[in-house]
């Protein structure tokens, strides 16, 4: 099965799993981060043809553990916060959703997906 295969059939487990789409909200924001690697900054500055456990973010996470993509989400959700207070919610909303990128790839890591 290919990636978008997998995509889609993730998709059909999840209409099935919420019919009531009481989590599609979630859904919606955990697929933009998806987007926002995959075609936005990711696939501009770190792609190179790779696949996403083979960039750049989850290399250097197996070299340096956990703390690296935990430290980047951290500095993210910092930078987040602080332009939050100062009144740039678009530019602060764009750095919670690469901050999950972060997380995500701490969770590949977790699972030994990772490397």
């Amino acid at each position: 099965m290919d990636d978008i295969q997998q995509i889609q059939a993730a998709a059909r487990d999840m209409r099935a799993a919420d019919p009531a789409g009481r989590y599609a909200p979630l859904l919606a924001v955990l697929m933009e981060a998806y987007e926002d690697a995959a075609t936005g900054k990711g696939l501009a500055r770190h792609d190179d043809g790779k696949p996403f456990l083979d960039q750049p973010m989850m290399a250097i996470s197996r070299r340096h553990g956990l703390g690296h993509p935990l430290g980047q989400a951290e500095k993210k959700i910092a930078e987040a916060h602080r332009l939050a207070r100062s009144g740039e919610a678009a530019l602060a909303r764009r750095e919670l959703v690469q901050a999950m990128t972060y997380i995500a790839g701490a969770v590949l890591l977790i699972d030994g997906e990772g490397g």
